[in-house]
């Protein structure tokens, strides 16, 4: 048997772009919120996205959010829960194609916590993203440096959303006759 070796054949690539890091308050409750926001961009051959996994480095408390869904272009792809920090979303399939950029985005809805409770999610390693190549069938990694995973390893990267109880006010009207069949003990 003999072997060939081609060169000048390049696999695939995905490049992860800079996070969204703009910090927000929200309340308690709130729907929707914009959880993380990045962008993706594959070269070289299309791309299928297996899996998503995202850490949360901010408050350790499950109930802080729920009804978590991944969003490319606009379009949910897939749905997820919190649980012990992470969300999973796993089982994909997403075709990215050849040198096309993908818009990401994971929003949730607050659930209950403390006041000033934080969520920030962030890619813990470099696993936490599944890629294979379609064309030659290797696995992908973003790997580190510039456009990788450096750019949203820590919590700093990501957004950061902080949770409020929010206000409230009692309005009473003291000019207001009291009730006169009142006494102590009924």
């Amino acid at each position: 048997n003999t072997k060939v070796i081609v060169t000048g054949g390049t696999i695939g690539s995905m490049t992860l772009g800079t996070p969204n890091s703009d910090p927000v308050t929200v309340q308690f409750g709130e729907a929707d919120v914009l959880l993380a926001s990045f962008n993706l961009t594959g070269a070289n051959e299309p791309i299928i996205w297996e899996s998503l996994r995202l850490r949360n480095g901010g408050t350790n408390n499950d109930a802080l959010v729920t009804n978590l869904r991944l969003m490319v272009d606009g379009d949910e792809i897939a749905t997820g829960n919190l649980v012990d920090r992470y969300t999973e979303f796993g089982t994909l399939n997403y075709l990215v194609a050849k040198n096309d950029t993908i818009s990401v985005e994971v929003y949730g809805d607050t659930g209950i916590g403390n006041n000033n409770d934080t969520i920030a999610l962030y890619l813990k390693e470099g696993t936490d993203m599944v890629f294979t190549g379609q064309d030659f069938g290797y696995g992908i990694a973003l790997g580190d440096g510039a456009g990788a995973l450096d750019n949203f390893d820590t919590t700093a990267e990501g957004k950061t959303i902080t949770l409020n109880a929010g206000d409230f006010t009692i309005a009473m009207d003291k000019s207001a006759t009291p009730a006169k069949d009142v006494r102590s003990g009924d």
